[in-house]
This record gives structure tokens, sequence and C-alpha cells, in this order.
């Protein structure tokens, strides 16, 4: 009993928290961000911190540019309204630590600045567009590699080390020394998400409103899908309006793939879940610009090979934060 009062008045609080956020039109959120995030700005991003997490936003160094910086809360995870399919339920609880995502998925140039080249043609080729026919595998060399060009320290382990270079070339098959990959969770390099992380990400950090899609119930204001991409193929990032933590496209243009093996929900409330040790397919969320509305929503959950990359998969980068209790 005590433990569910605890979990009401942390909720409650978080909804307070987010009225005066929440309570804005998309419009005018989407304003509000434009300078952060647009075609021609992308890693220029206005610093200004955010009012509602000031502790956290404040710190440049913990926080790159066209980051989100969000706090250690509870929220329910899960398919908490609608219909939908099995293995987005059973809704429960799940407490994260403090943790930082980037606005938008990670763009062909960003890539092509670490990496040496750009895997994209043929679906939306531009330095904006985000990148795609990027395995999970070699997300993890791109992460790895980011933090150590910023001065971060790496968070992935492959054959004993931190340094790519040691790991061999990026397996185009099912690799036993890459799926059992190490994350060093209190390193402050870049990282996958974690399929828990990406979904409290998705709903604006709250319960409340319960959106179905990231930032709003109308999936045409936020997300790029079947039923506006009238042209085929991904758009630049940011075109569409953001939800209320000023992050785009966690519905729609592609699928992000996160830290997790996909698998059932074991009902059980959960802190800082990291998924199972094994599987066959890691978690893709968000949906791409072929999708109907149904794949779209935040709790949708799906999954993609870790060896292969596709024109329907790209990813967003996330990072660890101290906790600044």
């Amino acid at each position: 009993m005590a433990k569910s009062i605890r979990i009401v008045c942390l909720l409650i609080l978080q909804a307070i928290l987010i009225s005066v956020v929440a309570a804005l039109p998309l419009d005018a959120v989407a304003k509000r961000h434009q300078a952060r995030c647009t075609d021609d700005a992308i890693g220029t991003a206005d610093a200004t911190p955010q009012k509602r997490w000031p502790d956290l936003q404040n710190k440049p160094r913990l926080i790159p540019p066209d980051f989100v910086a969000l706090p250690g809360r509870t929220f329910q995870m899960g398919r908490t309204t609608g219909s939908g399919d099995d293995d987005e339920v059973p809704v429960h609880y799940v407490s994260l630590s403090p943790f930082a995502i980037c606005r938008h998925e990670v763009t062909q140039a960003e890539w092509q600045a670490v990496m040496g080249s750009n895997p994209a043609e043929d679906w939306g080729v531009g330095p904006n567009h985000p990148v795609y026919y990027v395995s999970w595998y070699a997300i993890l060399k791109y992460c790895n590699l980011r933090s150590i060009a910023e001065g971060y320290t790496p968070v992935y382990t492959i054959n004993g080390s931190v340094d790519p270079f040691y790991w061999g070339v990026v397996p185009a098959y099912d690799s036993p020394p890459w799926n059992g990959v190490i994350c060093a969770w209190d390193a402050d390099g870049y990282r996958l998400p974690t399929d828990a992380e990406w979904e409290f990400a998705a709903r604006g950090g709250t319960n409340f409103p319960d959106y179905v899609f990231s930032g709003s119930n109308d999936i045409n204001q936020v997300a790029w899908n079947d039923g506006n991409a009238t042209i085929y193929g991904v758009k630049p990032v940011c075109t569409k309006a953001p939800n209320a933590l000023g992050i785009h496209d966690m519905s729609g243009n592609l699928w992000e793939y996160c830290w997790d093996w996909l698998d059932d929900y074991t009902g059980e409330d959960e802190v800082d879940p990291t998924g199972p040790a094994t599987g066959f397919l890691r978690i893709a969320r968000g949906g791409y610009w072929l999708n109907l509305p149904q794949q779209c929503r935040v709790y949708e959950r799906s999954g993609y090979y870790p060896f292969e990359g596709s024109y329907w998969m790209g990813f967003r980068v996330a990072k660890s934060l101290p906790d600044p209790r």
C-alpha cells in the first residue's frame, strides 16, 4: 500500500510539472524549438537550458547540443490506452535513472563525420536526413568512435576493448562476440537508449497527457507516415512538430534501434531495465514513413536483426547522466 501511495504521489507531481509545457499548442512548441533543430542548424543548436530541469540542463559538458536531459522518474510503460498487440502489455511501472537523449535521429552528416561514408541511398539522401542502412552492430562502433572523438568515456566493450580498431570488421552475419557486447551504463559516452528510456522520452517524460503518438493524438502533426509521406522516403529531421520535451520524429520517419533484445514484458515493476541477456532481434521503436498509424504509436514494439541494415531502420543516441540529488 505504501509503495502504491508513493507511486501515485510521484505521478501527480510529475503531471503538475509538465502541465505548463503540455498545455502549449503544438505549433507553439514547434516554434520554440525551431532555432535548435532545423534543416540548416543541426549541430549548432541553441543551448538555452530547459526550465523544467535546470540542474541537469545547465551542464554543457554533460549535455551536448541538441540533447534533452531527463531526470530519474517513474512512469507507466506499455499500452495504456486503446487496443494493439500482445507484447505491448501488461502495463507496468518503470523507474529510470537520469539520462539524456538527442532531439533528432542521427543524421547522414553526423554518421559520415564519424564513419567516413554515407550508406544511405535511394530513399532520401541529404546531410540532415536521418541515416539508414546501418546495422545495430555498426551503431555500436559509431557510438564509441564518436565518444572518443568528443572526449567522452566509451560505453561499449567488444573483444575486451573499448577501441573499435580492435573489434575487426563490422560483421554482416550473426556474431556471438558482438552480441555479447558489454555496456558500461555509468560511462558518459554515447549509446543507444534502452527500450524503457526510448518510450519515456517518446511520451515526453510523462503519462499525462497520455498521447498515442509522440506529442499528439494527431499523427500528421508529429510524424511522417503512410498518410502524409506522398514522396516516398525519409524526410529531413525536425520537420514535424516535437513532443513536449522538444524531441522530434519519435513517431514515424524511421524505426529506431534500442539496446534491448526483443522479448515480452514480464509484468513486474522494474528499475532501469536493460532487457534479456540473449535474444534474436534487437528492439525497434517508432515506426517509419511507410507505416500506418498503428505502427507509429509510442508503445508499439518491433525488432530487427542486429547484423543487417534497412531503408526503414535508423537510430538516435542517448547518454547516461549522474543523479544530481
